[in-house]
């Protein structure tokens, strides 16, 4: 229960993708954990389902790859419009074109980057 509880926890508070992802893995491999060996028993550990806080973690898992794409957008856009040529306005980009090939293998549902209208 601790370790889901510090890893939502960590998972709102932290500003490091890579910690928020693991995060959200160590926390659902937990919850996995408990629904095959707890409440397939009929032994419920938690207030609400198990499968109820997955749902919540995958999802949160996804948020934190479009939400780390936004803030590197909202970055780049800063250098963008400080920049003095049009190759480092381009430049000023490719951080965020980076973020989002990765984040979509790190993703379930990839196409939530662009309905979000992060790019």
């Amino acid at each position: 229960m601790r370790i889901i509880n510090d890893s939502a926890k960590l998972v709102v508070e932290s500003k490091n993708l890579s910690t928020r992802l693991s995060r959200c893995d160590l926390a659902i491999q937990h919850l996995e954990y408990m629904r095959d060996t707890y409440e397939r028993r009929g032994i419920w550990l938690l207030d609400e389902p198990s499968e109820q806080k997955l749902a919540k973690f995958l999802e949160a898992r996804d948020e934190c790859v479009v939400e780390d794409v936004q803030a590197r957008m909202e970055v780049a856009k800063q250098k963008a419009a400080v920049a003095s040529t049009p190759a480092s306005r381009a430049n000023a980009f490719s951080p965020v074109l980076l973020a989002i090939s990765t984040g979509r293998k790190e993703m379930r549902d990839s196409s939530r980057v662009e309905s979000r209208n992060v790019v």
